[in-house]
This record gives C-alpha cells, structure tokens and sequence, in this order.
C-alpha cells in the first residue's frame, strides 16, 4: 500500500543500557525544580516572542527557501531526537523497558523514533499520560532557549539556526503534537484519560448514529449507547477535530503555495485525491 509505503519503521538500537546509566540524570530533569525552572523559562520565552512576533513572521515566510531546507531539516532531526529520547527516559524512569529506537520514513523523510510502547502496561493513568507529554517537555525546552536566543543575536548564521530551531519545535508541538484534535500526542493522552480507546472512531460511530437518528429519525441501535454528556462530548469532539484539520491542511497548502507554488498544488492534490482525504492525513499521523 502506498500508505505503508510511506511510512514505515527501522530498528537499530537497543537503548536499555543507555537508559539505565543516566537515570540519575533523568531524575534530575524531570523533578519539580526542574520543571519550575522550565516554566520560568517558557514565561521568559513567551515574552520575548510576543515584543518580537512581527519579526518572527516576517522571517518564517522564507524559512522553506531552497537554501535553507537542509538546515531546517537538520533542525527537526535533531529536536525529534530529544523529542523520542524524552519519551524512553520518562518511561524508563516509571519501570517500564524501551528496546528500540531506530528511524521511521515519514513521506521518505528520516526521522528518529523510539518503542515507548511499555508505557501503555503502566498502571497509573498519569504515569501513561507523563510519557506521553515527555516529548512536549523537551520541545518546550528547546523552543524557548531557540526563542531567547533569536530575540537576543543579531542577523546571522546564530540566529538563522535559533530561528529553525523555534520553527520547528513550535510548529509541531503547538499544532501537532500537544493538540489533542490531532493524532499525535495529545491526541492519545486525552484518550487515555477520559478512557476512551480509539476516541476518533468512537466519535464518529457517535456521531452517525446521532445523525441517523436525529436526521434520518431511525429508532436507536443502542449499540453506542452512552450518557448524554458523553454524547455531547464525542460529537464535539468529532466536529472540533475534523474542522480543525482541514484549517490545517488548508495552511499547509497556502504556506507551501506561497514558497513554491507547483509544489503547493501537488500537495492540495494529494489531500484532495479520490481515495479521501482522511486517508491522506493520516499519513502525516504516526504515533509519537
């Protein structure tokens, strides 16, 4: 299939070892002084990028100029390695055991990923949740040090790489990853703590079955019966997550149209091809 594909998994390494020599080191990151002096980082960042958020955009409108795709892609491999590396620490540091890492070929784009899926035995639903946002953890990290560092250096090759650095980090973890309209990691950590498995299917069978009562005033099958606020939620849900998507392929066409204009239309090609395009997107939607 071409979906697969697409995207598909190489092991490489066993990280076991690694992992168990520097848990005294992932104990430190991930204590409570740690994470205030993150957040006071992230508050200094956001600060900094509100006094210069023109300039951020004005900036990002070449950042997929030929001569920068390779620094940017530099860029996300290397975030996505702290990314994948934060989610097997977290998970080795609640017990459980990662035995892969190795490179996923996302749409033949090289990315790292890491096997955290031990995680999912966890039985404290905030430990599984705590893997989960690992990765925002490490992007947050890096894309308020990538902001302070771009707000603070002049024009040049510092702040060319802090302005990838911000891009990518704050791209994928604001409109991908942390959001939970999207299947990524926001995405299974709602599922997870509202005890939905599968939350998008379950909110479309919801949402059909509403229709086909509602609309079509076909008696109730019962076979997705839930209480009324569950109902509501799925349906929210569903709307809130398929509306939201198409704003995001609809800027992803506009934002590569405006670079590269042949490119752009490939791209709106393939999203809107006959096959669906849900099947598309889902493309771009591996599990983090």
């Amino acid at each position: 299939k071409i979906s697969e594909l697409l995207f598909f998994r190489i092991p490489l390494l066993d990280p076991e070892g690694f992992l168990k020599r520097v848990t005294p080191f992932i104990r430190i990151i991930y204590g409570l002084p740690a994470i205030c002096l993150v957040s006071l980082l992230c508050l200094w960042a956001g600060y900094e990028f509100t006094l210069g958020a023109d300039r951020a955009f004005s900036q990002s409108k070449t950042i997929l100029q030929m001569g920068n795709l390779l620094p940017l892609y530099i860029a996300m491999f290397l975030t996505h390695i702290a990314h994948e590396f934060s989610h097997a620490a977290l998970c080795k540091f609640y017990g459980g055991n990662v035995r892969t890492v190795g490179v996923m070929l996302l749409m033949f784009t090289p990315l790292p990923y890491a096997d955290v899926s031990a995680s999912w035995a966890f039985r404290n639903k905030w430990h599984r949740a705590a893997v989960g946002a690992a990765g925002m953890y490490s992007d947050i990290i890096f894309c308020s040090i990538a902001i302070i560092l771009w707000a603070y250096s002049p024009p040049g090759v510092l702040n060319e790489v802090a302005m990838n650095l911000m891009f990518v980090t704050a791209v994928y973890t604001v409109f991908f990853n942390a959001n939970p309209l999207m299947r990524f990691d926001g995405y299974y950590i709602l599922s997870d703590l509202v005890a939905i498995p599968n939350l998008h299917t379950a909110a479309k069978k919801q949402v059909s079955e509403l229709f086909k009562n509602k609309v079509l005033s076909e008696p109730e099958t019962n076979l997705y019966k839930v209480s009324q606020r569950r109902k509501i939620f799925l349906a929210t849900f569903f709307i809130a997550s398929n509306t939201y998507r198409i704003i995001i392929m609809v800027g992803i066409v506009k934002f590569i149209a405006d670079q590269y204009f042949g490119l752009g239309l490939a791209v709106a090609a393939a999203f809107g091809a006959p096959s669906g395009v849900q099947k598309h997107w889902e493309w771009l939607q591996p599990m983090c």
